[in-house]
């Protein structure tokens, strides 16, 4: 150390303060700095101990009045020729020194006021500050806590490397408007060092959480040996204690912060001027003033005379920091009242989507149990406290076992049987999954290969809630089924007949398909039909569904009857609860009249002049006959008969009407129409099958059945749904 340097301690404290009140400062000599004659014995400096032999055991702390220095400076000090050896020599500021300063608090934003404050506090001290770089990038940190609080890291440019120097020594861990400052290189990182720094993480809504405040926070705790505290993100903070001993306090009095280990390198300069080169050179040559920045005229004048400008030192004696702007305090103020007015929306949303039965979405995880026990997992890590009970990590190997089991039944298909035991089955192997995602989530070290192609994922792939409805009370009685659905529909088409009153027609149906040992349970003719009424009716035609026991018994019907001929008329058989739909490469219609007996000739022309074995089914719709035929080519062969058929561009159903579209007609007329049931060939075996499924009406009202047989319905229809994608995944 030279004789023209400051004393090396650069530790803040109180109560004895780096900064003199310029007492001695202006006596105009080139280069001087406090004179240690100055100070008196009293003052604990250089005090000879009358006894040596019995020293004080309370030795007065040593108190330098000047820790700063004053120099006389020259015009040519303003523009240094000098290089910095590290910076490539066509940098425009590579003759200047850059400081990173961090934790300064403005008194406003505007450029020219913050420039002259910036450098009015280091002329203070002797130092003549140049070009002052504030980096006004789109990074959020910026936007939302250091704009808003107007607490900004900046670059400040020297003209030497030893007045650069000197204001590190100078002005590191002093106090500014009770901010402590962060004064570092601006070119070369300094880091943190991993044994003696906890990373915090706060919550991203704490735009008023400084790194003073951090700092007052800990202090509060007891904790004082305290080095550097930066904050370098919106959750972030890095904190460097003095020893490990209060590293390890602070992290044992972590309530909501939480605390992590230091796994890289990790700055103390949230940015160097090679992180914002080229902002500046951007900046140089849109606005080349930049490079004539100088301090106010006042202060350079007294700098250049080798004289520390009188200036108003209000940002000394800060015991707290100083008030944030209320502009501060409204925008929080204002964010809170915007978070507590979301939630009571979303909850209202939810009360609504509830009362109308649409799905709702999932709440989001508690966020205060979730903080809480990762401050706990986080506190136990670092001071390597063991955990009492170690649950998870125990049980993991087991709960995958059983998730592996419970794998291999949902797969056999003979185990499964019943939609009952494939519904347990489901809950249960759904519950295991999130018993050992919250473990793998918790324990990083642990790892189930499941569940990335479980149910949870099937559950997405398949469009359903993440949250699948929870385990049913009913689900016992999955596999009973509505009265209705115990019977299995088949749609027949061109049926005809003799007779069409009601109970003859039935039983002409009946006895067509007793001939081949098909017993029919019911049959269903809208008779409110425009279409049957104007045209099937006159011509003995029908399109009627037909009920049988079983689906294996309707499935054989289908694969029986299709395409027969009955007195001439050729049946088209279909399902009865979906639709089966045209080819169009194989299909073409004819328009007919709206008169039938005019439009019947027109297809028996087309069906003389069509090959009955190239034919597939007939359909008859107002104003329209559809032919399909079994190859394209027969198609073809159709068109250029010169029967005016037109081919088709869009497909359309082959059933005139399905059992969905028909049903609340079906239902009433069950539970309401007495004639219909006398008109059924097993009318009593109807009326049991639905009053035994039923409640009593009230008087007045309409019998309903017994149990939620929709909701059911659908539970196992979703079930069938996400199970179909994951047997894709397995």
């Amino acid at each position: 150390m030279c004789d023209t340097d400051p004393p090396p301690c650069n530790a803040y404290n109180p109560e004895y303060p780096l900064e003199s009140d310029d007492e001695y400062a202006g006596s105009g000599k080139p280069f001087c700095t406090a004179s240690f004659e100055n100070i008196s014995d009293s003052e604990g400096l250089e005090a000879k101990d009358d006894d040596p032999d019995h020293p004080d055991p309370n030795p007065v702390p040593k108190v330098y009045t000047d820790l700063f220095c004053v120099k006389e400076y020259t015009r040519e000090d303003l523009y240094p020729t000098e290089l910095d050896p590290t910076c490539y020599p066509a940098w425009t500021l590579s003759p200047y020194w850059p400081v990173y300063v961090s934790n300064f608090m403005l008194n406003s934003f505007d450029e020219l006021e913050r420039n002259t404050q910036i450098a009015t506090y280091f002329a203070s001290k002797g130092l003549l500050s140049r070009m002052i770089y504030i980096w006004c990038h789109d990074e959020p940190f910026y936007k939302r806590h250091q704009k808003c609080t107007l607490v900004l890291d900046m670059l400040v440019y020297f003209t030497s490397q030893e007045d650069a120097d000197r204001a590190i020594r100078c002005c590191d861990k002093t106090t500014y408007y009770g901010h402590r400052l962060n004064v570092m290189p601006g070119r070369i990182p300094l880091y943190f060092d991993p044994e003696r720094t906890i990373c915090f993480k706060m919550a991203k809504r704490a735009i008023h959480v400084t790194d003073t405040w951090v700092e007052l926070t800990l202090r509060n705790l007891g904790i004082e040996n305290i080095d550097t505290i930066v904050r370098h993100s919106d959750c972030e903070v890095f904190v460097e204690f003095g020893d490990v001993h209060s590293m390890r306090k602070a992290v044992s009095e972590s309530k909501k912060w939480i605390p992590s280990r230091l796994t890289c390198p990790v700055r103390k300069q949230r940015f160097l001027e090679d992180d914002c080169k080229y902002d500046m050179m951007f900046l140089i040559q849109e606005d080349p003033s930049f490079l004539d920045m100088l301090p106010p005229e006042y202060a350079l004048n007294d700098l250049l005379n080798g004289k520390l400008p009188p200036v108003v030192r209000d940002w000394d004696n800060w015991t707290r920091p100083k008030a944030f702007r209320p502009k501060v305090h409204e925008t929080i103020n204002q964010n809170r009242l915007k978070r507590k007015q979301q939630l009571i929306d979303n909850a209202r949303a939810r009360r609504e989507a509830k009362r109308e039965g649409l799905p709702v979405a999932p709440k989001g995880p508690n966020h205060g149990k979730k903080t809480k026990y990762e401050v706990l997992r986080q506190k136990q890590a670092i001071l390597g406290i063991p955990r009492k009970t170690d649950w998870g990590r125990q049980n993991f190997t087991k709960l995958a076992e059983d998730l592996a089991s419970m794998r291999m039944k949902l797969l056999t298909k003979e185990e499964v049987g019943t939609l009952a035991v494939r519904n347990k089955l489901f809950y249960a192997m759904l519950k295991q999954e999130k018993k050992l995602g919250g473990l793998v989530d918790r324990y990083h070290d642990l790892q189930c290969d499941a569940l990335e192609n479980g149910l949870t994922v099937a559950i997405i792939i398949a469009g359903e809630n993440t949250r699948f409805p929870q385990y049913p009370t009913n689900v016992e009685k999955s596999d009973e089924q509505e009265p209705l659905d115990k019977l299995w529909p088949v749609y027949v088409g061109n049926f005809p007949v003799t007779d069409v009153e009601p109970k003859r027609r039935n039983q002409q149906v009946c006895d067509f398909f007793a001939s081949k040992s098909y017993t029919v349970k019911m049959v269903y003719l809208d008779e409110n039909d425009k279409f049957y009424n104007s045209y099937l009716k006159p011509v003995k035609l029908l399109d009627i569904l037909v009920y049988f026991e079983s689906k294996e018994v309707a499935d054989k019907v289908i694969e029986t009857y299709h395409g027969a001929m009955h007195r001439g008329s050729k049946l088209s058989v279909y399902p009865g609860r979906w639709n089966v739909y045209y080819y169009t490469s194989r299909t073409v219609y004819l328009k007919v009249d709206k008169d039938p007996i005019i439009a019947e000739q027109s297809i028996e022309r087309v069906l003389l002049n069509t090959s009955p074995e190239g034919l597939h089914g007939i359909g008859r719709y107002p104003k329209r006959a559809y032919f399909s035929f079994w190859k394209p080519h027969q198609r073809r062969a159709a068109v250029g008969s010169g029967l005016n058929l037109v081919l088709i561009y869009k497909s359309r159903p082959k059933q005139r009407f399905i059992e969905q579209d028909v049903k609340p007609d079906l239902l009433r007329r069950i539970l309401n129409d007495p004639d219909f049931l006398n008109s059924q060939p097993k009318g009593d075996d109807l009326k049991q099958l639905f009053v035994a499924e039923s409640v009593p009406p009230e008087e007045g009202g309409e019998i309903v059945w017994v149990g939620n047989y929709l909701q059911r319905k659908q539970m196992n229809e979703r079930i069938g749904r996400v199970l179909a994608e994951w047997e894709k995944l397995q």
